[in-house]
């Protein structure tokens, strides 16, 4: 990679870099989500709305938040706090407007918990609990309530919902290593294959597009992970690569049926990107936000 192609990435992101709003001072009063990205910038968890990319709203100020998913309605976020002293992980939830902070399910030391999902209508979120070399997709209810493991899931990660309520998860022989994408039923743990024998090593995220026809993952062909979609009923060889940012370009979320955003550390900074699924070529992705880390977009599902 030259030289000159980071410099002119680190200042188009520092150009593309949204800046907090100033309204109602972290709170962000003057930004209305309703549509757009929740994501991770300095260990909080910020929004923006698709009107404005240039303006985020701050929903956390503790520090030590990762992993925010947004529910498809665009109302409910689900993050993951770790605490800076004992390094316990917990779940908790807020909302798109930054109320409502609050932990669903408490921190256990030596768990991890991490990937959490939120359903369309934020009815359920689904996240994935890692201890003792295993890991356990389980359910909470946006109240704290019904937390429980779903069964024979201890080689799961990166939960994603289809629409009609299954995920798909990334899955292989252990909790680790990633060899293929599959469809769990939340209530029976029922499994099934749905793509394998992809080319590449997989990475933590995988992300169902809202009619559910196809998933978005991170693949890693060489020394860089990189953005693929995959048609559900054709498998792997309809995968088809997005991203060609010459960084690492993690977190796929679907924006559209047809359009994704993900983010990228290329030039030294994480910033958001997008292209169009049916016609983008890898080259041609569009930066739209600097300092952008995490994301996950909603509110038009």
């Amino acid at each position: 990679m030259k030289p000159t192609r980071i410099f002119g990435a680190l200042l188009l992101a520092s150009l593309f870099a949204c800046q907090f709003d100033s309204g109602g001072g972290d709170l962000g009063a003057n930004v209305k989500f309703t549509e757009g990205y929740v994501f991770v910038r300095d260990r909080d968890i910020a929004v923006i709305d698709k009107s404005d990319y240039a303006t985020a709203k701050k929903l956390t100020s503790s520090g030590g938040n990762s992993d925010p998913a947004v529910s498809g309605d665009g109302k409910t976020v689900a993050y993951v706090h770790t605490d800076a002293l004992t390094g316990i992980a917990s779940l908790r939830k807020i909302s798109t407007g930054g109320l409502g902070d609050a932990e669903l399910v408490p921190g256990i030391a030596g768990r991890r918990l991490v990937q959490p999902a939120v359903n369309r209508d934020g009815s359920l979120i689904v996240y994935v609990a890692s201890e003792g070399g295993t890991s356990t997709l389980r359910t909470v209810k946006p109240d704290g309530t019904g937390d429980a493991a779903v069964p024979s899931s201890s080689k799961d990660a990166s939960p994603s919902f289809l629409p009609d309520g299954s995920v798909v998860v990334l899955t292989g022989s252990d909790a680790v290593n990633h060899t293929e994408i599959a469809q769990v039923e939340l209530s029976s743990g029922v499994r099934s294959s749905l793509v394998s024998g992809l080319n590449g090593t997989l990475g933590d995220r995988v992300s169902a597009s809202p009619d559910g026809l196809k998933v978005a993952f991170e693949l890693k062909t060489g020394a860089k992970f990189n953005v693929y979609v995959v048609t559900l009923q054709l498998g792997a060889s309809s995968a088809r690569q997005l991203s060609a940012t010459g960084g690492n370009d993690r977190s796929p979320t679907w924006v559209t049926a047809d359009r994704i955003g993900f983010s990228s550390d290329y030039g030294g900074t994480e910033s958001l990107y997008e292209n169009v699924v049916t016609a983008g070529a890898p080259d041609s992705y569009a930066l739209k936000a600097g300092d952008v880390a995490q994301c996950s977009y909603g509110g038009n599902r």
